[in-house]
């Protein structure tokens, strides 16, 4: 029985000195877990196995299961890179193309700009965080002290 399950590429980093990028190929949620997640590439309408050579990483967990390739960024804007995820609870097969562009200067800013405002956001709870345990210590301290003699 194939149950509903979330499936993504994403475009980790790129590294501006090796000259690679990381995509990444999120399946999540599937039961029964995936079976096989593979990477294809596609020149035009002449679709290939992608490369041996380019180092993939893959992690699995008990509902989720990821790869994560390196790329070339000159073979990233030349090919379409495709993940596809078989799932033995009935043979489903998806697919999710990524398409390498020159000009990610703005999608690396957004992402930057993200990854900061998540910093702040975690920084600010924090900090909510330890002045809420302050005043609550505070407030247990002056409890059991009682009231102040007159």
């Amino acid at each position: 029985d194939l149950k509903y399950f979330s499936f993504c590429l994403f475009l980790l980093c790129s590294d501006r000195v090796e000259g690679n990028t990381a995509l990444m190929c999120l399946a999540s949620g599937m039961y029964p877990p995936p079976v096989q997640i593979s990477w294809k590439r596609q020149k035009g309408s002449k679709e290939e196995p992608a490369p041996a050579e380019e180092k993939q990483q893959e992690i699995s967990g008990s509902r989720s299961s990821a790869i994560i390739r390196l790329v070339k960024n000159e073979t990233l804007y030349n090919y379409d890179y495709i993940c596809e995820v078989q799932h033995e609870g009935g043979k489903v097969t998806n697919q999710t193309r990524f398409k390498g562009t020159k000009s990610r200067s703005s999608g690396e800013m957004q992402l930057s700009s993200n990854i900061s405002l998540l910093c702040l956001l975690y920084s600010v709870l924090i900090v909510k965080s330890l002045v809420y345990c302050c005043g609550l210590s505070l407030l247990m301290v002056l409890r059991t002290k009682g009231p102040a003699p007159s």
